[in-house]
């Protein structure tokens, strides 16, 4: 038997395993283990699954903006409630009746007033009567001022088209009960004006009654009248419900029947 093996090499006496052994490639070491995050010399500590100050002012920020629109929210719509709805449901209750002689006050008895029906037609709140159109067109021209370019008057409410400086426009609205809603406009005001002083403040009533004797109508039924210059003099028009309409001068006579 030859004392080298197949590849020329020398066997020795412990045979095979001692090359075996020299040549064996040794097995890969197992990866190290990572040491935890709190043992990490500067990473921030949890003690307890506690947040820092970090966590807790993020924790608030995310808090209010999820809370704050929805208090908003909540305060706007009991405030809506409270403004509108809950007036009608105690007049339907009987909530709103004036208290009997003698009663006020007893076990201390909260009671909402009655709610005010809007004024209707010539009725005694109603901006179509000539003091009524005096004050809307003295509130408006002292605030905001500018050229009169279309004048709507209804028994409730007044809508009124200002031209300011720079051509654009103010839109204004006088309610009965004495609120008032002020819009600035981008728009470009139309070119033709109305003169404050030269606006016939009995032409509103003037035209209604004279257009409700034709129609076999009580004045009430009106609907609006509006005052416009646009072909150059002061027209009044009266407009009914069911869609009758009358055209009048500056002065509330009428001229024609539009509609």
């Amino acid at each position: 038997m030859s004392d080298r093996d197949a590849f020329g090499n020398a066997i020795d006496d412990e045979g095979l395993g001692g090359a075996a052994a020299a040549t064996a490639i040794p097995s890969p070491l197992p990866p190290p283990i990572a040491p935890p995050a709190s043992s990490v010399p500067g990473a921030p500590e949890r003690v307890g699954g506690r947040f820092d100050w970090t966590d807790k002012l993020v924790a608030l920020v995310v808090l209010a903006l999820v809370v704050a629109p929805l208090a908003i929210g909540g305060w706007v719509a009991w405030t809506t409630w409270h403004d509108t709805a809950r007036p009608a449901i105690g007049a339907i209750r009987g909530v709103g009746r004036p208290p009997a002689p003698g009663a006020e006050g007893d076990l201390g008895e909260h009671r909402t007033p009655r709610a005010v029906p809007p004024p209707t037609g010539l009725g005694a709140r109603s901006l179509l009567r000539p003091a009524a159109v005096g004050r809307v067109l003295a509130g408006a021209r002292r605030d905001p001022g500018g050229r009169l370019r279309l004048l709507r008057l209804a028994p409730e409410r007044a809508d009124l088209q200002l031209a300011r400086r720079g051509g654009r426009l103010d839109l204004l609205q006088i309610r009965s009960g004495g609120g008032r809603t002020l819009v600035r406009s981008p728009g470009a005001a139309p070119s033709f004006a109305l003169v404050f002083s030269a606006i016939d403040r009995q032409a509103p009533q003037r035209l209604v009654r004279a257009a409700a004797r034709r129609l076999h109508r009580p004045a009430g039924a009106v609907d609006y009248v509006v005052l416009t210059s646009i072909l150059g003099a002061p027209t009044w028009s009266a407009f009914f419900q069911g869609g009758a309409a009358f055209q009048g001068d500056a002065h509330g006579r009428i001229t024609s029947r539009i509609a």
